[in-house]
């Protein structure tokens, strides 16, 4: 992946942790939603049992976020 461009800046401290899986990815741009989630573990689950996985924001209610992610 292109790990520069003007909406990525990779020297930024918040970006850190999060290098070494991102350059593990193919791509020129920024990865999409399926190459984020073949990085994590099977059966990746929240406290509450709830499955962790990206997806797309259009597809999310953003009213009731916290509540949502944090149950």
């Amino acid at each position: 992946m292109n790990l520069s461009s003007e909406h990525f800046d990779p020297d930024m401290p918040y970006w850190q942790d999060y290098l070494p899986y991102l350059k593990q990815l193919a791509g020129t741009g920024f990865p999409g939603c399926g190459q984020l989630n073949g990085l994590l573990k099977p059966g990746l689950q929240s406290h509450g049992g709830h499955a962790i996985r990206f997806v797309p924001s259009e597809q999310l209610d953003d009213d009731g976020y916290e509540h949502r992610i944090y149950t």
